[in-house]
């Protein structure tokens, strides 16, 4: 199912069918909201990347924005880098002899830098996850196998209805959602769970449990 396809969904199952009280764009919205918790539920393998991208200085633009990086290497020379802070990085300045580079910090959603600096560009390979891309276009598809589209409909229903205060069948599309996400586990996740680095150094364990919704609709 594409964006429009989606939107309408939404509107049949949350009996929303008026374009001036509930714009479009209103709906578009709440899809992608959606569509960025389910990518964020856990590191699904579709959203696994391995990119090339070529150093300016100790800077380095990824060719995709990706929420959570595990991996980053300097291409030819197996040295795997270390995920440390900006902050880390600052500090370090006041040891310009190093010479090898056995660090990285993100800054930004796209924007990596090395330590320490490298003389000249060098190619960085990094492994990590994809983060959920908006759908703007209404031929647009979600990031996910197609068979599973429709929870976004459902999720984005329950947000709807949260908003108008129709708690008991917000509830209702929660649950549908929760057990749509359990089958998406089934099929796409294997027993071992993945570390992702995220920003800063930091990491997070993914979990085999279903989520529940910031707004309380996801059980």
């Amino acid at each position: 199912m594409n964006l429009g396809q989606l939107r309408a969904r939404t509107r049949m199952i949350a009996s929303a069918q008026s374009e001036v009280a509930i714009p479009g764009t209103y709906i578009d919205d709440l899809l992608n909201e959606s569509h960025a918790d389910v990518c964020g539920v856990r590191d699904w393998p579709w959203l696994r990347s391995e990119e090339a991208a070529v150093s300016v200085g100790d800077t380095v633009t990824l060719p995709t924005v990706l929420r959570g990086i595990s991996r980053v290497e300097v291409d030819g020379v197996g040295v795997r880098l270390e995920p440390v802070t900006v902050a880390w990085i600052d500090e370090a300045r006041e040891y310009p002899n190093a010479t090898e580079h056995t660090s990285y910090a993100r800054v930004g959603d796209g924007e990596l830098r090395l330590w320490p600096p490298v003389g000249g560009n060098v190619t960085v390979n990094v492994t990590g996850l994809l983060a959920a891309v908006p759908m703007t276009s209404d031929n647009d598809e979600p990031m996910f196998e197609a068979s599973f589209h429709h929870i976004l409909a459902y999720a984005a229903a329950a947000r709807l209805l949260i908003e108008h205060d129709d708690q008991s069948r917000a509830e209702g599309f929660g649950a549908e959602v929760a057990g749509l996400l359990q089958r998406m586990q089934a099929q796409y996740i294997q027993l071992e769970d993945e570390t992702i680095f995220q920003m800063g150094g930091g990491h997070r364990q993914s979990s085999t449990h279903a989520p529940v919704h910031r707004r309380g609709v996801w059980r």
